[in-house]
């Protein structure tokens, strides 16, 4: 538990980007838990705010309900951390290092991060927990809702304790504000990975107001798997890492707004929903990219340019290799690699074009799937372009066929 709660704490995270007022203050929101044993569960809203609007308050309300059980009952999340007063996150997130947004008093907007925090026991065990926090008032400059500022920002997330299942929910390393360009391609993933160890499957739902209460979109053309303008009329979605890609075609802000369900041995246990703002604008900056995904591989197979599989005990060895057409500007990478497969080790080499390199001795007892996150960004002033890709190392024994290129995993012929 207290590494679950250190890891809460080390991805507080805010960034300050565009040069507008038009912005309200609730921009972004989830709520994640953590089981603590014997039906008592930390409870944790975190909300983003942008520092021109009215100030954040000092509590936030958790509704817990079972419509099997017949419960409802609010408590107060009481705030617990916040990064008021301070752009040092900010620049980390794209804000160039000698310029201060408005929580400053800086011209670029910027944003705070807060975490409420409550202890709760849930005093029955029921398939059907409902667990929700709201805000009020979402985004006026929101583009891609119906008249925005009336209504609530609200999350919420789902557990079932009916099994005695002591369950943690997903938690999210990437912060749910992401700034695109104008016909650039966009490239975001949450960064989400389940302490248990649980199966994720990320499906692209509605924005809410209220429990079962979804927001209209502004436009009939848009729906939760089409939430904002795009070149190609589509957005492109991967149900088993959440990653999202497009090519914006226009300014604009849109909410996007993502549920992860969790399963254990093939039954669910729990979910939960998150809201992602998408700012696109017009850029003087070319958003840098890694075109080709995993190169170089050495130990395991290349599934897709994106998923490697190894078997159990072996090592699995590749580049990332990242490029900007701005040959002037300068890229780094980073990684959530820490957190997700803390026994992988990686590294970085060049400038432009910049190579990250990965390698990871798996154990015989690491069989699962591990997606982790690189985040790629130049130094392009005032404000960084950055993209977020998602990769799949898959541990286990590869599918054998009876054509002549059968493979088995040496550790484990059987």
């Amino acid at each position: 538990m207290k590494k679950l709660l250190h890891y809460f704490l080390i991805t507080l995270l805010v960034v300050g980007k565009i040069t507008t007022a038009s912005a309200t203050h609730a921009a972004g929101m989830d709520l994640s838990y953590i089981c603590t044993g014997n039906n008592q569960y930390l409870f944790y809203a975190t909300f983003y705010r942008d520092c021109i609007g009215i100030e954040a308050p000092s509590s936030l309300p958790i509704d817990i309900s079972s419509a099997s059980c017949g419960y409802n009952q609010t408590f107060n999340a009481d705030l617990s951390y916040s990064t008021f007063g301070s752009d040092s996150i900010s620049h980390l997130a794209g804000l160039c290092p000698d310029l201060n947004s408005q929580c400053l008093g800086g011209n670029y907007t910027g944003y705070e991060q807060y975490i409420y925090a409550v202890q709760v026991v849930l005093p029955f065990d029921c398939s059907d927990w409902i667990i929700a926090t709201h805000i009020s008032a979402r985004n006026e400059a929101i583009t891609n809702l119906l008249t925005p500022g009336d209504y609530d920002l609200y999350v919420e997330c789902h557990l079932d304790n009916s099994n005695g299942v002591c369950n943690n929910s997903p938690v999210f390393s990437t912060i749910p504000i992401a700034y695109s360009c104008t016909n650039q391609l966009f490239v975001y993933n949450h960064g989400a990975f389940d302490p248990d160890g649980d199966s994720l499957v990320y499906t692209l739902v509605n924005p809410l107001d209220t429990l079962n209460g979804p927001i209209p979109y502004s436009l009939a053309g848009f729906s939760p798997t089409y939430p904002l303008s795009t070149t190609s009329g589509a957005l492109d979605f991967d149900p088993v890492t959440g990653q999202i890609s497009c090519v914006p075609s226009e300014n604009q802000i849109a909410v996007i707004s993502l549920r992860i369900d969790e399963f254990r041995d093939g039954g669910f246990v729990g979910s939960t929903q998150r809201d992602l703002e998408v700012v696109v604008k017009t850029c003087n900056n070319n958003v840098p990219e890694i075109p080709l995904g995993i190169e170089n591989l050495m130990g395991g197979a290349l599934l897709d340019s994106n998923t490697v599989i190894v078997c159990p005990g072996g090592t699995v060895d590749f580049d990332l290799v990242g490029i900007d057409i701005d040959g002037a500007d300068s890229l780094t990478v980073t990684t959530n690699l820490a957190t997700t497969i803390p026994a992988a080790v990686f590294s970085s080499s060049g400038d432009n074009p910049i190579t990250g390199h990965l390698t990871w001795q798996t154990a015989a007892a690491d069989s699962g799937f591990y997606v982790f996150t690189v985040t790629i960004s130049d130094d392009g002033c005032p404000i960084s372009g950055q993209q977020v890709y998602s990769y799949t190392i898959q541990v286990s024994k590869p599918l054998v066929d009876a054509g002549p290129d059968t493979s088995i995993c040496a550790s484990n012929p059987v």
